[in-house]
């Protein structure tokens, strides 16, 4: 059964992310179309459960809340539980260009020093990253799926925990380009 906290649990001082704004929807949602894909609907309560389960296993993964993770997948419904789980946990989601080359996403892994790096599956043979496709394949829904049917999740404790509202979630507008007459990529920062 999907549970979430009271509102007035999980906002204090006015302070408010798109974790709480989904949740505050998806409360009173949970079976209404939330993404619409040619071949499948996500309700709410669908991505509610992916972000809550990709979550845990970033946080199984060795994420801690302030970590940087840096995402590297095409867009998809799971790329989206991908960011909404990494503000679940209280990371930093850094995403890359999905058309960037081998040699431009070791530059900005190196310069990150992230803590978990997701990737399309088809890009890296490193053990250690975890990947996702677009059809919700890769080694970060396997371990998600793993979590769901081991203890991890099933115990009420670690999952159904509010998310902290005090943690603010920044959205980032990354300009990154390669001038022609640089080596390196250049980016440009902008809050928003």
């Amino acid at each position: 059964p999907r549970s979430c906290s009271s509102k007035a649990e999980r906002v204090t001082a006015g302070n408010r992310n798109v974790v709480i704004e989904l949740l505050d929807a998806a409360q009173a949602r949970l079976d209404h179309p939330f993404l619409i894909e040619p071949t499948r609907t996500w309700t709410y309560g669908d991505v509610l459960d992916r972000t809550r389960s990709f979550a845990a296993a970033l946080l199984d993964a060795g994420a801690k809340p302030g970590d940087r993770v840096v995402v590297q997948v095409e867009k998809s419904p799971d790329a989206v539980a991908l960011y909404l789980a990494c503000l679940w946990a209280g990371t930093v989601h850094v995403p890359l260009n999905p058309a960037f080359t081998t040699e431009e996403r070791a530059y900005f892994v190196d310069d990150a020093e992230p803590a978990v790096v997701v990737v399309d599956p088809a890009t890296t043979t490193d053990p250690t990253w975890l990947t996702l496709g677009t059809n919700g394949d890769g080694t970060l829904a396997q371990r998600a799926d793993a979590l769901i049917v081991g203890s991890f999740l099933k115990e009420e404790g670690d999952w159904r925990r509010s998310v902290d509202a005090s943690r603010v979630a920044v959205v980032f507008l990354f300009s990154i380009h390669k001038p022609a007459n640089q080596d390196r990529p250049r980016t440009d920062l902008k809050i928003r």
